[in-house]
């Protein structure tokens, strides 16, 4: 499969799932679906996935509720109906809870998003990155330090492994 398109394919889904956080706590009907897919497909296509990153994309979706709200809630959402943005202190506590809603919303996106990237890794076989195949004729690994406990594991001396690995003919060959 393609990853370009499995990465998408991810983000939207994910976007569709954690959107329903959206259509909780948001007040726009279906635009709340339609915001959370798009932004889903836009967040797994900026960020390349990292393995076993919860934490790390609890915390980077988390955070991208914060301006999503300050720009989608607050100004863009009244701007579209034809009155000014409310940015005062006292129109912007009335958005409290759309401030919960969006953060609650990027902070499953970013978990939503690194579950379906693994799983996918292990279930579709994808691998990131270009596969490449070392000089001893092992199983592709495109990640370095499985690549390297794999040589070291059969007792492969240091030489034998960088040889492997940057995949430099032999001595004598």
């Amino acid at each position: 499969m393609n990853l370009k398109f499995r990465r998408h394919a991810v983000g939207i889904f994910s976007g569709a799932l954690a959107s329903t956080v959206l259509l909780a706590t948001l007040h726009y009907g279906v635009w709340s679906s339609i915001l959370g897919v798009a932004i889903g497909a836009a967040y797994s296509a900026a960020f390349r996935p990292t393995r076993q990153a919860y934490a790390d994309s609890l915390m980077a979706g988390g955070s991208l509720g914060v301006p999503l709200w300050g720009l989608i809630s607050v100004i863009a959402v009244p701007l579209l109906s034809g009155q000014m943005p409310e940015w005062s202190a006292e129109q912007m506590r009335q958005h409290f809870p759309a401030l919960v809603g969006w953060v609650v919303y990027g902070a499953s996106l970013g978990i939503i998003n690194q579950a379906l990237q693994d799983g996918g890794r292990t279930f579709l076989r994808c691998r990131a990155g270009p596969q490449s195949v070392g000089s001893f004729g092992e199983k592709p690994y495109c990640d370095l330090g499985r690549r390297i406990c794999w040589y070291a594991h059969r007792g492969m001396s240091r030489k034998q492994i960088a040889r492997g690995l940057f995949h430099q003919p032999h001595p004598g060959q």
